[in-house]
């Protein structure tokens, strides 16, 4: 069992019993999105108990990856802003760790996509959290002004032996019709499906990746939607061949559904649910793996999970400082 390491998740050949040993191997990918700096069970302002936030969202991360080797963890956008956590940290304490990147980090995520949220706090905050991060932002279709080259790193790909997987990164192109331009100076956003026509190929052609996953910070759209929409899941499964599974964003919906035999999942917000995909590759004599089977869900937190308790000691001093910040505006 080769063990690879790298930008924030470990993948293990791994081969399940099967009529034909060796030749069949499963990968489980899980999904989350939107959370917002929800970090406690609880509304934010009430106090009420919610079946929502890091706190139980990495328990069930946990309890989903226990016992299984292939397991990778993406992240569809919008981690950087939402709760009064988020301002406190990013105006009154930059000084204190991002609150979800050192969770993330902590989770081994193995990607994020970026968000339109992102850029709320200005772009020299959101590359403060890209390095932070043990893990890629990914966005091909957000580029350079200056060079037309990518502003994130398109897409990263993850070995385990010969099977190789490939994770893409969009978001939304609507950002200019919400930010103020100086958040995002020097940077332009094209069509998701235009640049997923150009990337996936290669993807397939030059990497070999055997699983394409997108993870797009965009919600379902319309198959006939137009170029240039805030959201293109549909219609990036109706043109683009080559992907085996979209995870989308953007939208705080619960989706799982399919279009052209593409799997579409999108984990709700607000850490209420975890997406959970899980694939059946086939070996094929040319030592291609090939996609078998898929099988999605999404699994919510419920009374009984028990908040993290790596994730409360890691933000416990930022809720200390929010709430202190919270008591004096009262």
């Amino acid at each position: 069992r080769g063990f690879i390491f790298g930008l924030g998740w470990v993948l293990a050949a791994q081969t399940p019993p099967s009529p034909d040993p060796g030749l069949d191997t499963t990968v489980r990918v899980l999904t989350t999105t939107d959370v917002h700096g929800h970090v406690m069970p609880q509304d934010t302002f009430t106090l009420k108990p919610e079946n929502q936030g890091w706190a139980k969202l990495a328990t069930l991360i946990r309890q989903a990856r226990e016992g299984r080797a292939n397991t990778l963890l993406v992240d569809c956008g919008d981690e950087l802003q939402g709760e009064p956590l988020d301002y406190v940290h990013t105006v009154l304490h930059p000084d204190q760790p991002e609150p979800a990147i050192a969770i993330m980090n902590a989770l081994g995520y193995a990607a994020m996509a970026v968000g339109n949220h992102e850029y709320n706090f200005g772009l020299a905050n959101l590359r403060g959290a890209e390095k932070q991060a043990a893990f890629p932002f990914l966005s091909a279709n957000t580029l350079d002004t200056r060079t037309g080259r990518p502003a994130f790193k398109p897409y990263v790909i993850y070995k385990a032996g010969t099977l190789t997987i490939a994770i893409v990164g969009f978001t939304t192109p609507w950002i200019p019709n919400w930010e103020e331009p100086a958040n995002y100076a020097g940077l332009r956003f094209e069509d998701i499906v235009a640049t997923a026509k150009t990337i996936i190929p290669k993807l397939r052609a030059k990497e070999k990746a055997d699983l394409v996953i997108v993870a797009m910070h965009s919600g379902l759209g319309k198959v006939d939607g137009r170029v240039g929409d805030e959201n293109a899941a549909l219609r990036l499964a109706e043109e683009v061949p080559g992907i085996d599974a979209i995870l989308t964003g953007h939208t705080h919906q619960p989706i799982s559904i399919e279009h052209k035999g593409v799997p579409i999942l999108q984990a709700s917000c607000w850490g209420k649910a975890l997406g959970v995909l899980d694939f059946t590759l086939h070996k094929e004599p040319k030592g291609h793996w090939a996609v078998v089977a898929h099988q999605a869900q999404l699994l919510k937190p419920d009374d009984a999970t028990v908040p993290d308790p790596e994730v409360l000691a890691l933000t416990a001093g930022i809720r200390g400082l929010t709430e202190r910040s919270l008591d004096t505006l009262a």
